[in-house]
C-alpha cells in the first residue's frame, strides 16, 4: 500500500516506483462517505493490505497513513517511508525543516520522505497550517478527510466518475487507458471490507491477474 496526496505526486515518483519491480498497479478508491472502507483501511486495514498485495503489486490510495502503518513504513523502509513521507513540519523546539533538509539529514536511501526521527516523534511535532494555527502532527493521520479535489482528478485520469465509487482499479503502468475494474459498492462495514479484501487477495482470479501483469513486466 502506497497513501499518496495527490496523482501529480505520483507522476512526479513514477520513474522510481516503476524501477521497484512490481509488475501490477492499482489505485483502491473511496471517500470517506464510503464508511466501510474507509473503516477498514484506518483501522488496520492499510497494513493487512500491504500484506495481502504482497511484493510485486503496489495500491495507491489517496488517503492520509493510520499511525500503525507509518510505524511499519518506518521499520521496513516502506517505498512510502523512502518516496512520499514528505515533510514541512516544525519541530516543538522552533527548528523547521523543508524536504531537502530532511533528505540531507537522513540519507540518499530517504530521499524525499521523513527524517526516522521526525516519524517516531509525530507526537512531539507541530504543523502550521492556515494562517500560523499550529497542530500536533499526530493528529493529522487521525481520521483525516479524503480530499475530493485529488480523488477527482484520479478518476478523470482513469475515465472514471464519482458513481464508480468505492472501486479498485487494476492497470500496468500509469499512462495506459486499459484497466480492470473491481466493484466495491456492496460493502457495507469494516468486518465486511476485511472479509472480502483477504478473499479476493488471495484467490485464483487476483493470481491469474497478477500472472499476466508479471509476464508483460518481465518482457517490457
Amino acid at each position: 500500500m502506497i497513501p499518496l496526496i495527490s496523482l501529480d505526486s505520483l507522476r512526479v515518483s513514477w520513474i522510481h516506483i516503476s524501477g521497484e519491480g512490481f509488475g501490477l498497479y492499482g489505485f483502491l478508491l473511496y471517500t470517506n462517505a464510503d464508511e466501510g472502507i474507509w473503516h477498514y483501511i484506518h483501522h488496520g486495514g492499510m497494513l493487512d493490505l500491504d500484506y495481502l498485495t504482497g511484493e510485486d503489486c503496489a495500491v495507491f490510495v489517496l488517503d492520509q497513513p493510520p499511525p500503525d502503518f507509518v510505524a511499519h513504513a518506518v521499520q521496513k523502509n516502506h517505498v512510502w517511508y523512502r518516496y512520499f513521507a514528505h515533510t514541512g513540519a516544525r519541530t516543538t523546539n522552533g527548528g523547521e525543516s523543508n524536504g531537502a533538509q530532511v533528505d540531507e539529514e537522513a540519507g540518499e536511501n530517504n530521499a524525499g520522505g521523513f527524517s526516522r526521527n521526525i516519524l517516531e516523534h509525530l507526537h512531539n511535532c507541530v504543523v502550521v497550517v492556515g494562517h500560523g494555527n499550529q497542530v500536533v502532527a499526530e493528529s493529522l493521520l487521525d481520521g483525516p478527510v479524503v480530499d475530493r479535489d485529488e480523488l477527482g482528478k484520479v478518476l478523470m485520469h482513469l475515465g472514471l466518475n464519482f458513481g464508480d465509487l468505492p472501486c479498485l482499479v487494476w492497470f500496468t503502468s500509469l499512462d495506459e487507458r486499459h484497466f480492470d475494474l473491481v466493484d466495491l459498492q456492496d460493502i457495507a462495514d469494516g468486518n465486511a471490507a476485511r472479509d472480502f479484501f483477504r478473499r479476493y487477495f488471495t484467490s485464483a482470479s487476483f493470481r491469474k491477474l497478477l500472472d499476466v501483469a508479471r509476464t508483460e513486466h518481465a518482457s517490457s
